[in-house]
């Protein structure tokens, strides 16, 4: 890949993430506003915002890897709190932040 190919990419996931700052000063300013659904809505925006930019970040690391580093997934699913464990041939995976906390009620 060229150097102008790799400054394009850069540059747009640089706008990509100027956009979710964006959503975060929108939210910041929404939390003394009482309008729940629109800071949900803004909130849901700006998560698929990181969403699309982690993807398109992971492809650019292919891209200029020509595959990916070996270790990258390890790395990434440490980064998460996923945590994988083998002991006496029992595969155990933590997936923290999946489901939302249940909360008690008695």
């Amino acid at each position: 890949m060229n150097s102008d190919t790799l400054l394009t990419h850069i540059r747009l996931e640089q706008r990509c993430l100027i956009d979710i700052d964006k959503k975060l000063h929108e939210l910041e300013c929404l939390l003394s506003c009482s309008d729940p659904i629109r800071f949900f809505e803004v909130a849901k925006n700006m998560a698929l915002l990181s969403e699309r930019s982690t993807a398109q970040l992971r492809n650019f690391l292919f891209t200029v890897c020509g595959g990916m580093p070996q270790d990258y997934y390890l790395q990434a699913a440490e980064m998460q709190g996923i945590c994988v464990d083998v002991t006496d041939s029992i595969l155990s995976v933590r997936l923290p932040a999946l489901l939302p906390k249940k909360t008690r009620t008695e």
